[in-house]
């Protein structure tokens, strides 16, 4: 990018601070939109509309919503973190850094999120899988992270996931 103020390093730090104290308390380009999408000079900006075919096929755009708008977890007048009692909250972080069996896997609790309504769990395995970058390399190991729904979105309880993790993570306090 500071190529394109010079070729030189000094140069170029130089001009992108006088370009950037420039900028500093002028209009902000949204201002100059062009039918809220197109952002240019009137010529550019008539260009640009001459190369769209107004007769082509819109069969990319989605007519409705790829899927259905989630309902919400407790009823429209609750929200997630006034339906967790705060006792239930005060509970379950006790049990922060407790190690439980769940789906046959030792876990250990490393969070409670009151406000998404969720348990974090980490895997607690001696040696945790190599992780991939975003190419498929091998980069680092790292343990498993599991979230697990603490009320039932449809009844507001507790779910039974959530019951047999509370069970589990008490059974290990009382041995």
């Amino acid at each position: 990018m500071l190529r394109a103020f010079a070729e030189r390093r000094a140069d170029a730090v130089a001009g992108d601070r006088r370009f950037v104290a420039e900028g500093i308390g002028a209009a902000a380009p949204w201002s100059g939109l062009k039918g809220q999408i197109d952002l240019g000079s009137e010529p550019c900006v008539e260009r640009i509309q001459a190369l769209i075919n107004p007769t082509r096929s819109l069969r990319e755009i989605p007519k409705h919503p790829c899927r259905p708008l989630a309902s919400p977890a407790v009823g429209a007048d609750m929200t997630q973190t006034q339906a967790i009692d705060t006792a239930l909250i005060r509970r379950l972080r006790t049990l922060i850094g407790h190690r439980c069996e769940h789906d046959g896997q030792v876990w250990r609790l490393i969070d409670i999120l009151s406000g998404e309504g969720l348990a974090v769990l980490e895997s607690d395995l001696a040696r945790p899988p190599i992780q991939m970058d975003q190419y498929g390399r091998a980069s680092h190991r790292a343990n498993a992270i599991l979230q697990i729904r603490i009320l039932d979105p449809v009844e507001g309880a507790l779910t039974l996931e959530m019951q047999d993790l509370i069970d589990c993570l008490e059974s290990t306090l009382r041995a």
